[in-house]
């Protein structure tokens, strides 16, 4: 690099400080007026009372997040099925919620999450053992959707089959 350019480069990198350095200053100092701020003086204050209001999706642009166990065709006997469907029977919303919140706010394991609400809801009594085998129950990498594999586990093993459960990553892993 010859002798111009180094003065050339070093001048550039001065008024690049300089430009950066002058547009520091202090609070107030461009002349305008900060807005009033909203969340002061009790303009946005919390309002007591435990009342939640839901909101009716008029226009359906939330989509339904139906639980439903997805079974290969060739895995589909009966015994199967009526143990998957224990589970779908046991579940509704607010379960579903209390499953999410002890695995994600009381830090228990999916495993363990399962087995509380297994022994909870009778999950197990009166399913008759089928043909068997091996099962591998897929989820995704989200602690409802292992919750979910660990409950058809244990349905699925009180139903005679060796049922296992593996990690199948996230969405875009599975869903077109």
């Amino acid at each position: 690099m010859n002798s111009v350019s180094r003065v050339a480069v070093g001048l550039v990198g001065l008024l690049a400080a300089a430009g950066l350095a002058g547009g520091c200053g202090k609070a107030g100092s461009s002349g305008t007026a900060a807005p009033p701020s909203a969340a002061g003086a009790g303009g946005c204050a919390p309002v007591a009372g435990s009342k939640l209001v839901v909101l009716n999706d008029d226009k359906h642009l939330q989509n339904a997040d139906n639980v439903i166990a997805a079974i290969n065709a060739k895995a589909a006997k009966p015994d199967l099925v009526a143990a998957l469907d224990k589970v779908a029977d046991a579940l509704d919303t607010p379960k579903l919620v209390a499953l999410n919140k002890a695995t994600d706010v009381d830090h228990k394991t999916s495993a363990v999450a399962a087995q509380d609400f297994a022994q909870a809801n009778n999950l197990t009594s009166g399913i008759s053992k089928g043909t068997g085998g091996p099962i591998v129950i897929g989820a995704a990498n989200f602690s409802e959707n292992q919750t979910l594999a660990e409950l058809y586990k244990i349905v699925l093993t009180a139903a005679g089959y060796t049922a296992s459960t593996q990690a199948i990553g996230n969405r875009e892993l599975y869903e077109p």
